[in-house]
């Protein structure tokens, strides 16, 4: 179970979880606007008119900024190609083979 302590703050560290984790706390607003909280804002490095992704997942919220988001994808991406040469070689000779049968027609 989850112990915390939530003061005045708009973030806490709960106790028993990996201490990397932190939790914040926020309301929805009229709209659905939810305000990301100025710690957590710093910790992201977030700025005014900064786009963020938001992932739903087994009903829970993910956020995240572009930044991370494009790592995610390029471990996805090596981990489903590192035993493949690298796509953009494999891409240009394509297209050079391409161009070859093409001259020769």
């Amino acid at each position: 179970m989850l112990s915390h302590k939530i003061k005045s703050k708009d973030y806490f560290e709960p106790q028993n979880i990996n201490s990397a984790n932190l939790y914040f706390v926020t309301k929805m607003t009229e709209g659905g606007r939810i305000t990301i909280p100025a710690k957590c804002r710093e910790l992201l490095g977030l700025s005014i008119n900064d786009e963020v992704i938001i992932r739903i997942e087994n009903g829970q919220a993910y956020l995240y900024t572009w930044e991370y988001a494009a790592k995610l994808a390029k471990e996805l991406l090596q981990k489903h190609t590192k035993n493949h040469a690298s796509l953009v070689d494999e891409l240009i000779k394509e297209r050079r083979e391409e161009a070859a049968r093409e001259n020769d027609n």
